[in-house]
């Protein structure tokens, strides 16, 4: 739906959060290939210590991992469920019908916005595309990202941008690798030695 974008950032949201950043069509790997690690941006100051052993990381607030503690914590301070167990798989399929459910993604959809209306604010990208596992739990979620989202981005890179989940499903990381690849194939030092093969193999057939 966003293939002719030129500025977009893909958010992937599982055990890890990370992000594809593509500036002007291309794809932003950085000096050393380690662009995008939004999950270790501190949100909280004084929040718990995450994988990268900063305090309050994204990742501590908005993983896969801390689902289940967050919903025993608020369902501890009487948010009522009708859900069989505590699990992940529960929670994204009771997203939208459940009160224990639908406060978890919300929250969690919150501190997922703060950290996409930082990506805004740097990078001014027509799109913002969530994707991976917790993107299914749907419209629940993306609402809440939105609105925290729209709170804290200043008008100019936010009026004209989106926020969407996304359309590929399971296939969006085969598809981003294949498209890296292809990137990287048909730049013009790649094609001159492709042309070289190419032409090598010519001569001996």
């Amino acid at each position: 739906a966003y293939s002719n974008s030129t500025d977009l950032i893909y958010v992937k949201i599982a055990t890890g959060i990370g992000a594809g950043i593509v500036l002007d069509g291309r794809l932003h790997r950085g000096i050393r290939g380690g662009a995008g690690e939004l999950g270790h941006i501190s949100i909280n100051e004084q929040g718990p210590i995450g994988r990268s052993g900063n305090p309050g990381s994204l990742e501590s607030y908005a993983a896969a991992q801390v689902l289940v503690p967050l919903a025993e914590s608020l369902q501890a301070q009487g948010i009522r469920t009708t859900l069989s167990e505590l699990s992940v798989t529960q929670l994204i399929e009771h997203a939208s019908t459940d009160p224990l459910a639908r406060a978890v993604w919300e929250e969690v959809g919150h501190h997922l916005g703060v950290a996409i209306s930082i990506t805004l604010n740097l990078f001014n990208p027509q799109v913002v595309v969530i994707g991976g596992r917790l993107a299914q739990v749907g419209e629940v979620f993306l609402h809440a990202i939105r609105a925290s989202a729209k709170h804290r981005t200043m008008r100019i890179n936010m009026d004209n941008a989106t926020i969407d989940l996304s359309q590929l499903g399971s296939h969006a990381g085969v598809l981003g690798a294949g498209a890296m690849m292809l990137d990287h194939l048909f730049t013009s030092h790649q094609l001159d030695h492709l042309y070289a093969i190419s032409k090598t193999s010519l001569q001996h057939a």
